[in-house]
Formats: structure tokens, sequence, C-alpha cells
């Protein structure tokens, strides 16, 4: 049963509330936090190594996102992007736009797996695997890069959640399982 039903972790992670979002999320107790807000955005950055610095807006297909260290974004851990009523500002539907991406991902971005789609009262949720060899971020190549990322819809008010997890390749084989908890563990509000 997932933590969000039975309301334990495994051992070594906490609970990292998100009040301004009426969210929660599994985090291991030992990594860093970041809470930031931008016009249209907020943003939630869960990392293993520390953050330092500001954030800034990195474009990923058609959804521009907020991520940390502009040398590359953080190395491993799960950036957070909430943006509320992204419909009315884009006329976008935020499923659609969920939809396109895992379809039709950056080139940049190579699949590794199926997309799995699911539906939780208003909340329509697509999930993938990614793996990226060439991703250049502000003019810098970085090094293989893999990615497990979800787009959820809330359709009613017309907001989307980005939530995506990154690590170095070399590393997937041990950080897949805490991308697994901290993704599919989440506690999203489902209130209208």
């Amino acid at each position: 049963m997932s933590p969000e039903k039975k309301g334990e972790l495994p051992t070594g992670y906490i609970w990292r509330e998100c009040s301004s979002i009426k969210a929660k999320f599994p985090m291991p107790q030992d990594w860093f936090f970041k809470a930031e807000t931008a016009p249209g955005t907020q943003g939630f950055f869960m990392t293993r190594e520390p953050i330092h610095g500001e954030s800034f807006i990195k474009q990923l297909g058609e959804v521009s996102l907020k991520t940390t260290r502009p040398e590359g974004y953080l190395k491993t851990g799960l950036a957070i992007n909430v943006l509320p009523d992204f419909y009315r500002r884009t006329k976008r539907s935020p499923a659609a736009v969920a939809r396109n991406f895992m379809n039709n991902p950056p080139k940049e971005m190579m699949p590794t797996s199926q997309f799995t789609r699911f539906k939780d009262g208003p909340l329509i949720t697509l999930r993938r695997f990614f793996r990226s060899e060439a991703l250049i971020v502000m003019g810098r190549k970085m090094d293989p890069t893999n990615y497990y990322i979800e787009f959820t819809a809330k359709e009613l008010t017309g907001t989307m959640y980005n939530i995506l997890f990154e690590t170095p390749s070399e590393k997937w084989q041990e950080d897949a399982a805490i991308a697994r908890i901290m993704i599919e563990n989440r506690v999203l509000d489902k209130s209208l």
C-alpha cells in the first residue's frame, strides 16, 4: 500500500509539506528543500546537494519551468512546478499540454518507457521515464541524465503540476527507487 494511504513512509524519509499548494511529498530526511515563487509559478526543490543561488527559467518543450543551478539544474532531486490558472493564462488545456509532452517530448529527451495515465478524482496524471544524452542548458552541455517526469492536470481549475526527478545516468540504478517513492506517493490537493 502506498504511504499516502497508510500515512507511513519508508525508513529515512519524511513528509515535506508544501502548504501553499496543499500538497506533501516524501523526501529523504537528509536532503535539502527550497520553495520559490515567480509570476504564474510556484517552485519547490528537494535535492541531495545543497541549493545555492537563485533559480532560473528553463524551457522544456512548450512548458517554462523554474530550476536551480544555472550551471546545470540540481544534480539529483525533485523539482515541482505548479502553474495555477494555466488554462486562463495560455488558453491551453493542462491535460492537452501533458499529453503532447508525453507523446512528443523535446528532441533531447528520449523516452525509456511507455507513459502511464490515470485519473484520481479531478486530477489527470501522466508519468514517463526519460534519458537525455545531450541536453544543453544555458549554452552548457550536460552529462547524461535520467528523469522521471509527471504532469498532473486539474482541469476544473486549469492548474498544471509538473514534477520532475532527475539524476546523473550513472546513478540511476540506485536513484530510481528514490524517484518512485517521491513521485508515486506524493499527495496533491483534490479539492475544487
